[in-house]
């Protein structure tokens, strides 16, 4: 253990030394040049956000320019999906077009595990072959004729079921209300 640490702090100091050697060493010259840090004026252009702000464990959802934003517009049934490309006070633009936040009334949210996709993916087969094998296998040992056993016909239905039923899981559509609103603030 105290070899394996020893060696470990070798390492580190090695690689520091050796990324060091490819940073210049700053002169005395160099540094009366540097300005002094100022405070960003005010026409600066400032870096937004979109939030979504709601009850839970996660209280603040970010969207920020160029991620994928999932939303419905009041009076629409289609969920239309799009690009952030900019974000104003009061409305946003996806793909160019500006959507105002008084408009939107419910935000798509995809969450997708790699556990969930995994388990969409294998399960609904994992059931079809316990069926399957569950089945023909005795038939192609030679033991019996093919029968289908209520047994094997209810843990395959279950675990495609059960598959098929994750898909509900990975979209989350969240309503806007007095509790549940879009703001965006801006991001020093």
């Amino acid at each position: 253990m105290l070899k394996s640490f020893v060696l470990l702090i070798f390492w580190g100091v090695w690689a520091n030394n050796l990324l060091a050697q490819g940073t210049p060493v700053e002169s005395a010259t160099d540094s009366a040049q540097l300005r002094e840090p100022t405070l960003p004026s005010l026409n600066d252009r400032r870096i937004r956000f979109l939030a979504l702000e709601k009850s839970g464990f996660r209280k603040r959802m970010r969207f920020y320019i160029g991620d994928e934003f999932h939303f419905k517009l009041k009076g629409e049934k289609l969920i239309q999906k799009g690009t952030i490309t900019n974000i104003e006070t009061k409305s946003i633009f996806i793909n160019g077009v500006e959507v105002q936040l008084a408009e939107i009334q419910a935000v798509v949210l995809y969450k997708d595990s790699y556990f969930l996709a995994q388990a969409r993916t294998y399960l609904p087969l994992a059931g079809l072959a316990y069926f399957m094998m569950d089945t023909f296998n005795p038939v192609i040992v030679g033991r019996e004729n093919l029968k289908v056993r209520a047994g094997a016909t209810l843990i395959g239905s279950g675990l495609t079921l059960g598959g098929l039923l994750l898909n509900l899981l990975k979209k989350r559509t969240i309503r806007l209300n007095q509790r549940k609103y879009l703001k965006t603030i801006v991001d020093y």
